[in-house]
């Protein structure tokens, strides 16, 4: 129950950013009463999702748990986590790396995910799987109709050509301009921003849930191994769903969108003009007037420096987790983390190392009046400074369905495990294909 609260706060939460698009939006100054809202959604997710890891991880809270809807509730939380509209497409855009890095919050999305394994080890295997398949398609029903929006709202005589679930050429009509002056421009309309931004969002929770349903698959094949059970009547359920009809044609709607989304993300990567604008984007700035309206994510807050290096240059403070803050000014260091420099010192956007957990997000970008800021009048050169402009709007879209390639790996990886062990269980001497066997469900699976 109290997480299906922090669901409808989320959700109306959302609803109340994509009012505020329409109209003004917070540049300078402390933090709005919307953004001091997410900050502390962002904490009672981190909240519940660690708390819940604990809970758990013992087998008899897990059916109490998700008989009380729970599962449900923590399916609603996730997209809940994403910001919207303005700040959403603000988001992505400023983002070092939008095909590989976490658009939500990693330690809370951590958390809520370890929860979910946790389900899926002690659960039931065909219950779980078929909740799994039946919020897959429910999502992918969903972004089949904003892909449509989509196309109608940014028509070209290439994208008006593919139906269905197929995402070849919807980026086609998306401009080639930077999204703080796609946010900025009194003739961009807001509804276009929401279009654009609800579409992507919908591409990153279906990217998330069907990472769930692998992780769903993983953890009935290891429980059927340490079972031992072979062709038992409680894993011949599940088995059976995955070699049902539904399940074939939710992998083909899977399959058809990720391979479309691929060919779209190569396709804007290849085209004329592309290079010139990347090159553009890499060269350093004859002026000073973005700005970035930026909240510290990591629950361990940042450290601030008096340089853009992080084991060379000296920690001047810190902030907390939730802080609003302006920069004006960022690049990438020797390390290859990007750095915004505010009035306090230089901040991180992501930690180091493999798990490259976020640590700063942009809430907003935009063109400042004055060419330079007084604080960076004096500024020098820095060695080992890599510029980063910020891409425009097509280009930090097509990163975004690059994402899908993770989680489609993940879920074909997955299905093989099922048809390697389904192939071990195959009776060589009695081998049969009739409806309801071993050997039909392997078949169905290839």
């Amino acid at each position: 129950n109290a997480m299906n609260k922090v669901a409808d706060i989320g959700e109306n939460l959302a609803a109340k950013e994509r009012e505020l698009d329409v109209g003004f939006f917070k540049k300078e100054g402390p933090a709005s009463d919307l953004e001091n809202q997410r900050s502390c959604l962002m904490q009672y997710a981190l909240n519940f999702g660690q708390l819940l890891e604990q809970i758990l991880h013992n087998e008899d809270h897990c059916i109490p748990f998700v008989t009380a809807g729970g599962l449900e509730a923590l399916l609603r939380l996730q997209p809940c986590l994403m910001p919207t509209g303005r700040e959403f497409l603000s988001h992505i855009c400023c983002l070092s790396c939008p095909s590989v890095s976490t658009i939500s919050h990693s330690a809370t999305e951590d958390a809520l995910t370890i929860a979910f394994r946790c389900i899926a080890l002690r659960y039931d295997s065909f219950e779980l799987v078929k909740t799994m398949i039946n919020s897959a398609s429910l999502h992918l029903d969903k972004l089949e109709e904003l892909q449509l929006v989509m196309r109608q709202k940014f028509p070209t005589p290439r994208n008006q050509m593919p139906v269905g679930i197929d995402a070849t050429f919807v980026l086609d009509g998306l401009p080639h301009e930077d999204v703080f002056a796609l946010l900025s421009k009194p003739s961009s309309p807001p509804e276009l921003r929401t279009v654009i931004a609800d579409y992507l969002r919908q591409v990153i929770t279906v990217q998330w849930v069907c990472y769930l349903l692998s992780s769903a698959i993983k953890a009935a094949c290891q429980r059927s191994q340490e079972m031992g059970s072979g062709w038992s009547r409680q894993e011949r359920e599940w088995k059976k769903e995955l070699s049902s009809t539904s399940f074939e044609e939710l992998m083909e709607r899977i399959c058809k969108f990720h391979h479309s989304a691929i060919f779209e993300a190569c396709r804007v990567r290849t085209e004329e003009g592309f290079e010139a604008r990347e090159e553009i984007r890499r060269k350093p700035s004859t002026t000073n007037r973005l700005r970035y309206r930026l909240r510290i994510v990591c629950p361990e807050g940042a450290v601030v420096r008096d340089g853009i290096e992080i084991d060379s240059c000296a920690s001047v403070g810190n902030m907390e987790m939730g802080e609003i803050l302006e920069a004006f000014d960022r690049c990438v260091n020797s390390s290859g983390v990007m750095r915004y420099r505010t009035s306090r010192g230089w901040v991180s956007e992501q930690t180091r190392g493999h798990g490259r957990e976020p640590i700063a997000e942009v809430l907003s970008v935009w063109e400042a009046e004055n060419d330079v800021s007084p604080s960076t009048e004096d500024q020098q050169p820095t060695k080992g400074r890599i510029e980063a402009g910020v891409p425009d709007i097509q280009t930090a879209s097509a990163s975004i369905l690059a994402r899908l390639q993770t989680s489609y790996t993940e879920l074909f990886s997955a299905l093989s495990k099922v048809v390697l062990q389904g192939v071990r269980g195959v009776p060589i001497r009695n081998l049969s294909f009739q409806e309801g066997t071993i050997g039909a469900h392997v078949a169905a699976m290839m």
